[in-house]
């Protein structure tokens, strides 16, 4: 039973991890303007942490929403 309890709680930090990750990504490009529903989406449905953590820099270092929409599709 511990170990059951110990996975699920694993289980949820990565969980807390992905989605602070995701709202991080969706709000500096917010700087850049108004992220589309279809980039949001695809940013939401990608629960790999590393790779969010990628997208995470490129979205602080790309100079737009443009640019890291190329970044991503180039880089998956």
């Amino acid at each position: 039973m511990c170990r059951a309890l110990e996975e699920w709680k694993a289980d949820c930090k990565a969980e807390g991890k992905i989605e602070a990750k995701v709202e991080d990504i969706i709000e500096l490009l917010e700087d850049y303007g108004e992220v589309s529903d279809e980039l949001k989406n695809k940013i939401f449905l990608q629960n790999d942490l590393t790779l969010l953590k990628r997208w995470h820099k490129l979205a602080a270092h790309a100079g737009s929403i443009e640019e890291f929409v190329n970044q991503i599709n180039n880089n998956i």
